[in-house]
């Protein structure tokens, strides 16, 4: 058995929270870290994939104006050249039809809504960026709080389609917590325009994650992909031994869990009370599957469009040659498809072939200059953990940080409430943690 020991914390989980957690601990507090991937890549939901030589993320990422975690570390790691920062084209497809809204001006002219609607819906988003985080929120339905903000016209029409299309039939049980924070988000990214500014890193998202990579080993951190964990165990002398499915076994006196909750209450069952096992398989989680399609031609010049028909099998259409142009000098334009969905739905489990078929006759209603000739190639990538649903009353269930006192620890999309998931919260959440739990030498 091939053995690695004397590690003072080993990290479970390559994706941009357990790199943020060794870069830290081997930067910072100088602790001997060790970064534990199954895959043979980095990077987790923000992972990428090469096609003609151009490096582009599985599913869909950018960062909004305000994500100044993410941000300070790309300019700590002197990479600021290499973001990109541009207005977004956001649109609407409502009753066949394609609508902008990208500024106040274009949401004046949303005729799916009556003028006191839009009235409305522009009134709502004002009052949303304005209420302070308050604990109520988070015990009623975002239904609720939709309908008392924007009105049931802006309700049924934009909020309702759009909730059912990504949850499916667990919207009714979703926090207004969670809706808010969105549209607080969205808010902090708008110039004074109005319109909306997101930021790309260029070269994808893996560049950073490999720079990352670097800076760890250079700090004397160390990093193992291809280590699939199978099981846990705690020694007489208190020591984490931490066991793949071949023949290497790690040796650490602290262990985090950057994985999903139940994926770490699997591992860790033999040496966690049964009540943290409980609390951590009680968080529901949506999977995603995302489309990827390389086109011949554009299907307009939105880089966002949202689908609030509930025939389309996708809740979201993001052209990303839109934003960033790297593949126009292919003469191709790529296209993300995405569907949030509970991993037993017909979509998640069907032959790509199928879904393919699906995909390109939705596209053909969507867009009636668009033919199957306009497909050069294309890729379905699924993840089986890519939202953690937030329930209403969700911060009574948030699972709990420490699994084993002072021993293992859990970092997840589910801890990092009341935010969303995404990089930044990752940076966000992991600085937080290390600060709360570590001391700097």
């Amino acid at each position: 058995m091939s053995i690695k020991t004397n590690f003072d914390v080993a990290i479970i989980g390559g994706g941009f929270s357990g790199l943020n957690l060794a870069y830290r601990l081997s930067k910072d507090y100088k602790k001997k870290v060790i970064l534990l991937e199954k895959e043979n890549f980095l990077g987790g939901l923000a992972s990428t994939f090469s096609y003609k030589g151009i490096e582009i993320e599985k599913f869909y990422h950018h960062w909004f104006t305000g994500d100044n975690a993410i941000l300070n570390l790309v300019h700590e790691l002197d990479l600021d050249h290499r973001l990109i920062s541009k207005p977004s084209n956001t649109g609407t497809y409502y009753a066949n039809s394609l609508f902008r809204l990208s500024s106040p001006l274009d949401l004046l002219r949303y005729k799916p809504l009556s003028f006191l609607g839009r009235i409305r819906l522009g009134i709502g988003y004002i009052l949303a960026s304005f209420i302070k985080e308050d604990s109520r929120l988070a015990s009623i339905s975002a239904k609720e709080w939709l309908i008392k903000v924007f009105g049931m016209e802006v309700y049924k029409k934009i909020w309702q389609p759009l909730l059912r299309g990504k949850f499916g039939n667990l919207y009714e049980d979703l926090s207004a917590i969670w809706i808010w924070k969105k549209l607080v988000l969205r808010g902090g990214s708008r110039a004074k325009d109005g319109r909306e500014h997101l930021i790309y890193f260029d070269g994808s998202f893996s560049e950073l994650a490999n720079k990352i990579e670097q800076q760890i080993e250079i700090n004397g951190g160390k990093i193992l992909k291809n280590f699939n964990t199978a099981k846990i165990l705690q020694t007489s002398d208190e020591a984490i031994n931490i066991f793949d499915k071949t023949d290497i076994k790690i040796e650490a006196k602290q262990l985090i869990f950057t994985t999903a909750p139940k994926i770490s209450a699997q591992l860790c069952k033999e040496i966690i009370s049964e009540s943290k096992i409980k609390s951590l398989n009680r968080i529901k989680y949506l999977g995603n599957v995302c489309t990827v399609l390389f086109l011949k031609k554009s299907l307009s010049d939105f880089y966002w469009l949202n689908i609030t028909d509930p025939e389309f099998p996708y809740v979201g259409i993001i052209e990303h040659t839109n934003f960033d142009s790297k593949f126009l000098e292919k003469n191709l334009r790529v296209v993300y498809l995405s569907r949030y969905c509970q991993t037993n739905d017909e979509y998640y489990l069907m032959q790509d072939s199928q879904l393919i078929d699906i995909s390109l006759k939705a596209l053909k209603k969507m867009f009636p200059q668009f033919n199957e000739e306009h497909l050069h190639d294309f890729t379905i990538w699924r993840s089986e953990y890519s939202q953690p649903f937030m329930e209403k009353s969700f911060e009574k269930i948030i699972p709990p940080t420490t699994l084993l006192e002072n021993k293992i620890f859990q970092i997840s999309m589910a801890n990092i409430y009341p935010e969303d998931r995404g990089t930044n919260f990752a940076i966000q959440y992991t600085n937080n943690f290390l600060t709360k739990h570590y001391e700097k030498p």
